[in-house]
C-alpha cells in the first residue's frame, strides 16, 4: 500500500495530535487527512482490479490459414501491444490474455475483415 506524502505535521494548527487553540481547524485537518488516505486506498484498489488480465476466447469463422492467424494476431496486438495471443486456424479459435475488454478486439477484427462469431 502506498502512502501519501502528507502527514499531520504538514498542516498548520496541528501539533503532534494535540488539540491546539484552533481545535476546530485541527479536527477539520484530521478529517481531511483521513478522507484523503481513504480516497488514495480506494483509487489503488480500483487500479489493481481494473488492470487484471483476463483470458478471452474468440471464434473467427474465416480464419482458415496461418496467414489469417498472423493477420488476426497483428490486429489484436495493434489494439493492445502487450496482449498475449494464441491463434489456431485449425479450430478457428483465438485466445487473448489482456486487461482490455473483448469488445475492443472484436470491433478491430471486424474492421479488418475477421468478424468474431462467438466469444467467451
Amino acid at each position: 500500500m502506498h502512502s501519501l506524502p502528507i502527514s499531520v505535521q504538514n498542516f498548520p494548527f496541528v501539533n503532534d495530535g494535540r488539540v491546539s487553540s484552533h481545535g476546530k481547524v485541527n479536527k477539520l485537518c484530521r478529517i481531511f487527512l483521513r478522507l484523503t488516505f481513504q480516497r488514495q486506498e480506494a483509487l489503488e484498489t480500483v487500479h489493481e482490479f481494473a488492470t487484471q488480465e483476463v483470458l478471452m476466447q474468440l471464434r473467427i469463422a474465416n480464419m482458415t490459414c496461418d496467414g489469417c492467424a498472423g493477420s488476426v494476431t497483428k490486429v489484436i496486438q495493434s489494439v493492445d501491444p502487450s496482449a498475449k495471443v494464441t491463434a489456431d486456424p485449425g479450430t478457428r479459435n483465438v485466445e487473448i490474455l489482456s486487461d482490455l475488454p473483448s469488445s475492443l478486439f472484436a470491433a478491430s477484427l471486424e474492421q479488418a475483415g475477421y468478424p468474431v462469431t462467438s466469444a467467451t
